[in-house]
């Protein structure tokens, strides 16, 4: 689903690492713009988000990373880079993949 931040489109997609999830995020039409991350903590160790609310966990990290990517002159955040999740109401590291 695309999200616009700051005048930028972004797209995204929830990533399978093992039993671990994560996330892909790219620049809509820019080629080679995709990144993945890793999620730490799991979000599987949270009972909201196994109640159906992926969808709704997935926009909101792609939300907090595309701000992350144009608070940071357009590059991506690096590894180590701490997210908020409202829905979860916790703090997530991205990991590389």
């Amino acid at each position: 689903m695309p999200i616009n931040v700051g005048g930028v489109d972004f797209d995204y997609a929830e990533m399978e690492f093992g039993r671990n999830r994560g996330i892909r995020i790219w620049v809509e039409r820019q080629a080679n713009s995709d990144r993945e991350y890793k999620l730490r903590p799991d979000p599987h160790d949270y009972r909201k988000y196994n109640k159906n609310k992926q969808p709704q966990f997935y926009l909101e990290v792609a939300q907090a990373i595309a701000r992350e990517y144009i608070q940071g002159n357009r590059q991506w955040p690096p590894p180590g880079t701490t997210i908020y999740v409202p829905l979860l109401a916790d703090y997530f590291t991205l990991e590389d993949r």
